[in-house]
């Protein structure tokens, strides 16, 4: 604590958890590019997400294949972009839900 009564750093306006956030969020999103990441296993992770009961109605398992199909599209595009890695997962996914999936209310 300073001579002000404020915790070091606390006053660091820009600085201090800001910057502490944008390092562990850089660290995180580079050990994503440095992961390889098959078809197959963006198909498990998206399956997990979106769970589908093997008693699903019609319209249930059309919806689930037109996300699917959604997803594919966008992972087929990040991965042009930045390698078949788990980022480019991570993005298509982020960019469905961003700008692609129906907003619940």
């Amino acid at each position: 604590m300073g001579a002000d009564g404020v915790v070091d750093g606390e006053d660091d306006v820009g600085g201090g958890l800001s910057v502490q956030y944008f390092e562990n969020f850089a660290a995180e999103e580079t050990a994503l590019a440095r992961t390889d990441l098959a078809v197959a296993n963006f198909h498990k992770v998206v399956a997990d997400l979106w769970l589908l009961d093997d008693d699903a109605s019609k319209r249930t398992r059309t919806n689930h294949a037109t996300r699917l199909s959604a997803l594919d599209d966008r992972f087929r595009t990040e991965t042009e972009k930045v390698g078949r890695t788990a980022y480019a997962a991570e993005r298509a996914i982020t960019g469905y839900l961003d700008h692609v999936a129906p907003a619940r209310r």
